[in-house]
């Protein structure tokens, strides 16, 4: 068997490096490059996430400021948008817009429901201070006291609703009309001073009449 040539040897040489190259690439440089990758996305995904947290923690003060801002409209808005009465109070509200529109009241009934929810710890329903209080009126007048009578509770602008409305012509030119209101109330506590639907009642000793 003859000897290898120079040319042969270097040939072979060539080959052997090739495939070693070849085994390193697919053995260690491949695998080394894909990690590479996912490290650099893993460190690309931490980053934003960092990125986020440090904004949050550099606008606490700001997220703060901004729960006390909705906390005092929430404040506001109870206050200004949920009257505190009882049954009471809201039969002396009808009676003194009869009075000022001028209409006549032939009757009127009212009923309270007091909304509750269920206490999860216990299981106990508990009263929500929130009423949901349906008032019908029956009255007489003429039909422009009517109108005032409604648009005199509708310009108070609190949590009160319409429900239904009816007005026909009745005795000696004057008009008839029911009607059925939605109003909500709230219990707000001795704290909150809420005088919207206050009503001094002035009865006198053996005087039958309830409002002046």
């Amino acid at each position: 068997m003859s000897k290898l040539g120079s040319k042969e040897i270097f040939l072979i040489l060539i080959v052997i490096n090739f495939l070693l190259y070849y085994l390193a690439y697919m053995c260690v440089i491949s695998p080394l490059r894909t990690k590479g990758g996912e490290y650099k996305t893993t460190a690309e995904t931490l980053q934003t996430q960092y990125d986020d947290q440090l904004n949050t923690v550099n606008s606490k003060d700001q997220y703060l400021a901004t729960i006390e801002t909705l906390k005092a409209e929430k404040q506001t808005l109870f206050n200004e948008s949920f009257p505190d009465a009882e049954t009471e109070n809201l039969h002396a509200y009808m009676t003194s817009i009869s009075q000022s529109t001028g209409v006549s009241i032939d009757s009127i009934n009212l009923s309270q429901e007091v909304a509750t929810v269920t206490d999860e710890a216990t299981g106990e329903t508990v009263e929500t201070g929130l009423k949901n209080n349906t008032i019908s009126v029956s009255l007489t007048g003429s039909y422009d006291s009517i109108v005032n009578f409604v648009r005199n509770i509708e310009n108070v602008k609190k949590t009160s609703l319409l429900t239904s409305f009816n007005i026909s012509l009745g005795q000696e030119g004057t008009m008839t009309s029911s009607l059925n209101y939605e109003f909500l109330t709230v219990d707000k506590g001795d704290d909150i001073v809420d005088t919207t639907l206050d009503h001094t009642f002035n009865q006198g000793a053996g005087d039958t009449r309830l409002f002046d």
